[in-house]
């Protein structure tokens, strides 16, 4: 209703304040739960849950992913994922920085 898998298997989510009601035609149907949290409450929020997040004050916010062997796959697998393209993407930078330079070219 609010978020969905490509055929990659990365998911889409719909920008809540705006959402295109093409690619999530259900949108109106999705459930909200809303609650505004003061100076030392903590909200718990299920694993897989979409959530969106808005601070009404400057505020530090805490996030932590626990994984365990119930949640590994759904945790740590996309992370590692994540971790393998940044290499990837930053390797590309430094050969194209090294052509670059080569080329007695400057690249920012």
């Amino acid at each position: 209703k609010i978020y969905k898998k490509n055929e990659d298997k990365s998911e889409v989510y719909a920008d809540l304040r705006n959402p295109d009601l093409e690619v999530f035609p259900e949108f109106h149907t999705a459930k909200a739960i809303e609650c505004i949290l003061e100076e030392g409450d903590v909200v718990y929020i299920p694993s897989k849950w979409p959530h969106y997040v808005e601070c009404l004050t400057p505020s530090v916010s805490l996030t932590s992913n626990f994984a365990n062997v119930a949640n590994f796959k759904h945790v740590l697998v996309p992370y590692t994922r994540w971790l393998e393209r940044r290499r990837m993407t930053m390797a590309l930078v430094h050969k194209m920085k090294e052509a670059f330079a080569a080329a007695g070219k400057l690249l920012l």
